[in-house]
């Protein structure tokens, strides 16, 4: 196999194992009536940091925090914060064991010692491009593939992403990524 050949075979495996992994978790997450943002919209309530102020911009965020302060997760302070409520710190720790589960699946299916090793090539391969993989992504939403890294309009995607909130921005993989097909 020549080495434009190993590339593309990277690139789609680590393209396939994160729609499998946002497919299955998104999946578990429709089962609560929630999706990934609403998790990270808990997450950022319940932080030391500043759990006043979501990190939600855009259009979407009324709707979202309406939708979390009907459950009960969420109150409004009445200041214009928000205040992540005991049920809310809850469902914010259950939805973790979800995410949690799945991603477990996926290293459970080869065992400890063939992910360690599968982690040191891709450490290795990171630290060969002159990469950290110790580092966090760069960039906040920018992602592989066609809006992601390096391209111009990273980020910004000409389509939905297919929840109806008026966010027009394509989030990288996952299943609104139109190249990501769930498995059957």
């Amino acid at each position: 196999m020549d080495t434009s050949q190993n590339q593309r075979q990277i690139v789609r495996r680590l393209h396939a194992l994160e729609c499998a992994l946002a497919t299955e978790i998104d999946t578990r997450f429709a089962e609560e009536g929630v999706d990934r943002r609403d998790l990270m919209l808990l997450t950022a309530l319940d932080s030391p940091d500043d759990a006043s102020r979501p990190p939600h911009r855009g259009p979407g965020r009324t709707r979202r925090l309406r939708h979390l302060a009907a459950r009960g997760w969420i109150d409004d302070t009445g200041t214009g914060t928000w205040a992540l409520t005991d049920d809310g710190r809850a469902a914010r720790l259950r939805l973790e064991e979800i995410r949690d589960t799945v991603r477990r699946r996926a290293v459970d299916a080869v065992g400890q010692d063939a992910f360690d090793t599968t982690m040191r090539n891709l450490d290795a391969m990171t630290r060969a491009l002159g990469g950290d993989p110790d580092a966090p992504p760069r960039g906040g939403r920018r992602r592989f593939g066609r809006h992601g890294f390096g391209h111009p309009g990273a980020g910004r995607a000409e389509r939905g992403d297919g929840d109806g909130d008026g966010d027009n921005r394509h989030h990288g993989f996952g299943p609104h990524d139109p190249r990501c097909t769930p498995a059957t």
